[in-house]
């Protein structure tokens, strides 16, 4: 069989070292300059120090672009992976996968770089997985997930944050339940769900005074054991809520309602008295401490 091997002459191999190459150039071209300068180079390069017992080589593919320069590294096929070169992007196929500072080996493995433009790209910054510059995943519990409107999002999570930048339309249902935290206020913007919303209902302990937090849940249900003062915080203009007032097995329990509540023909309804009864009713918040109030049904 015949073959042709390139040697180096170095009497050391030190890691960067050229052990032999290969280069292409038009060095007839007519035209000159860029025309004639080396267009690509196949080369094999030193890992490390060659020693007794080893010498790690990687194969280097060097090609031009359209700028007048010379053969630039594109890829380096090391010893145990494939890599592109440190200051390059490339895109593999039509689907336009880019791979960057990245192999496979038991998993995918990111070397810890963040990109220049971080827009819908996933990197890791020292140890910190991110996509679209912010955190992303997380281990032990839950983990959180931001999805934008243009359908941006990586991995599952506990909760779910939708960014409102732009109207939103939740088209697809997720495998399992979830939590879903908005971002921030839509009110110039559109949230439509192709499905049910589902409420938890927050029963609450019951007290002097019950206060029924407006952020836990739109839902709420307490069991009177006593005469109460009823209270409500974290309420937003536009808010809709219902109570539910079980009494205890006495009954004849009574509330103190909370401040400035409009009801139909300015009638403050009274509750069931019979014990283990329900009463619900329903709250729009419509200013600082205002509502309108109704009443769903009565002795349940």
């Amino acid at each position: 069989m015949y073959s042709t091997t390139l040697q180096s002459s170095n009497g050391t191999v030190a890691s960067g070292n050229t052990i032999g190459q290969l280069q292409f150039a038009a060095s007839s071209e007519t035209d000159g300059s860029a025309a004639i300068l080396v267009v690509g180079r196949l080369s094999y390069e030193a890992e490390g120090s060659f020693l007794t017992n080893k010498n790690p080589t990687s194969f280097v593919i060097a090609t031009s672009a359209e700028d007048s320069s010379d053969a630039t590294e594109r890829w380096r096929f090391a010893h145990d992976r494939m890599l592109p070169a440190e200051d390059t992007e490339q895109d593999v196929g039509s689907a336009g996968l880019q791979i960057r500072n990245a192999y496979i080996g038991d998993g995918v493995v990111l070397g810890s770089m963040t990109p220049a433009v971080t827009t819908n790209k996933l990197y890791n910054d020292g140890g910190t997985l991110k996509f679209d510059g912010s955190a992303v995943g997380g281990g032990g519990g839950g983990s959180m997930t931001t999805v934008k409107s243009n359908g941006s999002q990586v991995g599952g999570a506990d909760i779910v944050t939708l960014d409102f930048s732009s109207n939103f339309t939740a088209t697809e249902s997720p495998d399992t339940e979830i939590n879903v935290e908005l971002a921030s206020s839509i009110s110039t913007d559109t949230l439509t769900l192709t499905k049910a919303y589902k409420s938890s209902v927050e029963t609450n302990s019951d007290g002097a005074t019950v206060t029924f937090d407006l952020n836990e849940s739109n839902l709420h249900e307490v069991t009177l054991g006593g005469g109460r003062t009823l209270a409500i915080s974290n309420e937003t203009v536009g808010q809709r809520f219902i109570v539910k007032l079980i009494q205890d097995g006495t009954g004849s329990r009574t509330v103190t309602w909370f401040s400035t509540i409009k009801w139909p023909g300015g009638l403050v309804p009274t509750l069931t008295e019979t014990g283990g009864k329900a009463d619900y009713f329903s709250f729009v918040v419509t200013g600082t401490d205002t509502y309108d109030g109704f009443v769903i049904g009565y002795n349940l």
